[in-house]
């Protein structure tokens, strides 16, 4: 946490001696997490936290764009947790550790196009297949084999070159329906404790509740699921979009118009639920204990700055899918922008930059379409 902190007030400031102190620190973080892991069937969760610390440290240190930094902390604490001790003798928490390590090594392989290591989930399949896993868990467990079979998918459409009407190009748009379906069926199976409600107070800041809307889950624990969910659908509804539009005789063959539709609500829904669930994940300065008791969910898993890199990717999903509107950009960049001057996360900063880059090329794009039209109707005048 010091060299969180130190490095969070040295980005902020620009202070070279602070960012060089959090770096002493963050060498005396990997000592002792390299202790914690001597025994880590002893202090699972003391080693878990500690990975995840160090791994947000790049995120405070370094931007977005550093996705190998963070992958090699994060896979590495799944060998040594994993050749250390037998995934049977892991207590019910320690399993939301894992899964946690999970979800947050999904993010930098997708953000980033690379592989997924090899057999890194199979664990929980092995869970997932016996009565090991409790029956609370096996949504968390489920959602994670659905978005890893999208990170693998993308990996693919990263690195092929596709053509209109070829059958792989049909094919590439078959497996993101069916990862979409996959999804949409996940989300209407939830029960239990896995729902959640949403709530409207007039009374909440608009800067920090959006559209004066919140969700309320059953723990934090669900939220962070939920909110897995949505990214990673958002993104797989984006590429089929992105995919419509660059090879329209392939996709005539593989998906209707109604489809497509769903598809477009779809975004429009999720991006506006990120933005909803966003008070459960990050305690903005506008609000006060007041505003928190009637927001707040409690218990499940930790709060605090852990989330916040995942919350902020979140936003930027969300704000940069197509066909949002203007206001969910407009909020989740207020929101980064407000968590970069009271955080000093460098992640944070850069994610803020790509929104505003986003909307430059909307804004370009826009006044190309004007100038399009205007200039028609001069040659349709022309011709009267």
């Amino acid at each position: 946490m010091a060299a969180l902190g130190l490095a969070g007030l040295g980005n902020r400031n620009d202070d070279k001696r602070l960012q060089h102190l959090s770096k002493v620190k963050y060498g005396e973080a990997l000592k002792c997490t390299s202790e914690a892991l001597s025994d880590p069937l002893k202090n699972l969760d003391a080693a878990i936290r500690a990975i995840i610390m160090l791994a947000l440290f790049q995120c405070v240190h370094m931007t977005h764009e550093s996705h190998q930094n963070v992958r090699v902390h994060l896979v590495g604490c799944m060998a040594l947790i994993k050749s250390a001790i037998p995934i049977r003798s892991v207590p019910a928490m320690g399993i939301r550790g894992l899964l946690q390590l999970c979800y947050s090594l999904l993010v930098p392989c997708i953000s980033g196009g690379l592989d997924l290591p090899d057999k890194i989930f199979q664990w929980i399949a092995d869970s997932s297949s016996s009565d090991f896993l409790p029956p609370d868990e096996k949504p968390g467990a489920d959602l994670v084999h659905i978005i890893a079979r999208f990170a693998q998918v993308n990996v693919t459409i990263r690195t092929t070159a596709y053509t209109d009407g070829r059958e792989s190009t049909e094919g590439i748009i078959r497996q993101l329906l069916s990862i979409d379906l996959a999804m949409g069926q996940w989300e209407a199976s939830q029960q239990g404790k896995w729902l959640y409600k949403a709530h409207r107070h007039p009374a909440l800041p608009a800067e920090a509740v959006f559209r004066n809307q919140y969700h309320r889950y059953s723990d934090v624990w669900t939220s962070r699921i939920w909110n897995h969910f949505r990214w990673a659908r958002l993104l797989t509804c984006q590429k089929i979009i992105e995919f419509v539009e660059r090879y329209p005789a392939s996709a005539t063959r593989v998906i209707s118009p109604s489809q497509l539709d769903k598809i477009h609500y779809t975004i429009q829904r999720l991006a506006v639920d990120v933005l909803t669930s966003s008070p459960t994940h990050y305690k903005h300065p506008r609000l006060t204990r007041e505003h928190l008791d009637i927001i707040q969910t409690h218990g499940g898993a930790g709060a605090g700055a852990v989330g916040i890199p995942h919350l902020m990717f979140q936003l930027q999903v969300a704000a940069c899918a197509p066909g949002v509107p203007y206001d969910v950009w407009r909020w989740a960049l207020n929101t980064m922008e407000t968590a970069w001057g009271e955080l000093g996360m460098m992640h944070v900063k850069s994610l803020a930059d790509v929104l505003k880059s986003h909307r430059a090329v909307l804004d370009r794009s826009d006044a190309e379409v004007v100038l399009k039209i205007e200039e028609d109707e001069d040659a349709q005048g022309e011709h009267v």
